[in-house]
């Protein structure tokens, strides 16, 4: 088992073992974290930080062009607000079915903020 450190804090373990997974064909390899200490912060919270520091600066680029952070944070905001107004709550189960688009990630980031699970 291998572990990664930041400073004292356990932040994530390796734990490889025969099987099927993400790993080398014939292992599993299970990224594991502290079951009893929740994130410091989470990703939409990530993303804010980023656009509070780099509004201009690429969040994602895709074929239809590039998305700064300031602007996906704004998008994810709305996409919150409608989602809110629609209904969704903290814990409910939200089934996405779209491709791994920009859109997409502005939708999972706006569940996410919410406290929606996405399944």
């Amino acid at each position: 088992m291998a572990s990664w450190r930041d400073g004292e804090a356990n932040l994530c373990q390796r734990r490889e073992r025969p099987g099927h997974g993400a790993g080398a064909p014939g292992r599993e390899v299970i990224l594991t974290g502290p079951a009893d200490a929740p994130p410091s912060r989470t990703i939409p919270q990530v993303l804010a930080d980023a656009a509070a520091r780099d509004p201009d600066g690429i969040w994602v680029r895709s074929d239809a062009g590039t998305l700064s952070f300031a602007a996906a944070l704004g998008q994810v905001a709305a996409a919150a607000a409608s989602l809110r107004d629609a209904g969704v709550r903290h814990g409910d189960l939200v089934m996405v079915t779209a491709r791994t688009t920009p859109e997409y990630l502005i939708c999972w980031l706006a569940l996410t903020t919410l406290g929606a699970v996405v399944v």
